[in-house]
């Protein structure tokens, strides 16, 4: 009875600005329900390769490409645990072969650097001494780029159950990455000129 003689008592314009604000605040969460339920049914976007590509390919040891990770651990196959320690194992995998090529390049470049020194060739060895110190530095910092990088980039999947199946996907594409580019320092700097 009370609250019947209260609405009686409130005067039409303010009936009419207590609708509109109830009004607003329906469709306001109307709006936001439907925005945070299209984030959660986003599915990445399939990166489209040609036969020629490396992207999300592993290696081998020697440096041979393994295959396409998707053919190593297939999605969700069986199911998402075995898929994500699939991908686990083998980011594991991919980074003790990355740290042997990475200690095989510096002792390289220091093998290289004395070869120059006995045939006399001076002509940039104090080079040698700054390129094995920067991959060092190098070496020092990738991997905590990658991480920051992996989860940055796969923010937008974070509430999904794909998400750590998604950063890991992409820590394995930065171990390549990184992996070509020890691969092309060693090529420019690995060399001993012709006498």
């Amino acid at each position: 009875m009370e609250t019947i003689n209260f609405i009686k008592s409130i005067k039409l314009r303010d009936k009419i600005l207590l609708a509109g604000v109830f009004l607003a605040v329906i469709i306001s969460a109307v709006i936001f329900l439907t925005k945070d339920n299209q984030k959660q049914n986003v599915i990445p976007a399939v990166t489209l390769q040609t036969e020629t590509s490396t992207k999300n390919n592993v290696l081998k040891e020697d440096g041979v490409y393994l295959g396409k990770i998707e053919d190593i651990c297939p999605y969700y196959q069986p199911n998402g645990i075995a898929y994500k320690h699939c991908l686990s194992d083998l980011i594991d995998q991919q980074e003790i072969i990355l740290n042997h090529q990475f200690n095989k390049l510096i002792t390289d470049l220091k093998d290289t650097k004395t070869k120059r020194e006995s045939l006399d060739y001076f002509a940039s060895i104090g080079e040698y001494d700054d390129v094995i110190e920067d991959v060092k530095n190098y070496e020092s910092v990738w991997k905590p780029y990658r991480d920051a990088f992996c989860y940055l980039d796969n923010m937008d999947s974070l509430s999904g159950s794909g998400y750590s199946g998604f950063v890991m996907t992409c820590r394995l594409e930065e171990i390549q990455k990184f992996s070509m580019r020890l691969s092309e320092i060693d090529r420019d700097y690995n060399w001993i000129p012709e006498e």
